[in-house]
């Protein structure tokens, strides 16, 4: 799993989940749930999610293509924000609750009165 959000632009954020099958092949991003990053250089891409927040997936067909595996993505209003992020995140890859308050403690119980 990794987790990044921009310290100066709080909506660009990416959770994901890569796959490593330590056979000598290269880790492929399985899951990626981003923020809003606007710029993207990707060719062929005409119409693309990234002035939104979307997912990427991976897919058989990004592969076969000679893409990265998570290349193509879809807008989502499944998250507005890092946390949330996190939180569906955590649902789709059905991390347990008892894992989940191990391994991400801040972000299993919201705060009612912010960082205090």
């Amino acid at each position: 799993m990794f987790m990044r959000k921009n310290e100066d632009l709080p909506e660009n954020f990416s959770v994901g989940l890569r796959y490593n099958g330590n056979d000598g092949r290269p880790e492929i991003t399985l899951l990626r749930c981003n923020g809003k990053h606007g710029t993207f250089t990707g060719a062929g891409d005409a119409i693309h999610p990234h002035w939104d927040f979307h997912i990427h997936q991976a897919t058989e067909a990004a592969q076969d293509a000679g893409f990265t595996a998570e290349k193509y993505a879809t807008k989502t209003t499944a998250f507005a924000s890092y946390e949330q992020a996190v939180q569906y995140f955590l649902k789709i890859v059905k991390l347990t609750p008892r894992d989940a308050s191990r391994f991400f403690p801040d972000t299993t119980q919201a705060n009612l009165f912010g960082s205090q």
